[in-house]
């Protein structure tokens, strides 16, 4: 397993890019939003879940 370092980033305005639209690119979509980013999903398909973010 990689080692993880924390970071704390103003995420405000900011561009972020989630490659794929499962269940954890919904939930990982959810908490970007919740700090203001501008948020694209790039995948062949999305869940639901995935869609009705945002």
């Amino acid at each position: 397993m990689a080692a993880q370092f924390p970071m704390y980033i103003n995420l405000e305005d900011n561009n972020c890019t989630i490659f794929g639209g499962g269940d954890k690119a919904a939930a990982r979509a959810a908490v970007l939003l919740k700090f203001g980013a501008k948020v694209t999903v790039v995948s062949p398909s999305l869940l639901q879940a995935t869609s009705r973010v945002g």
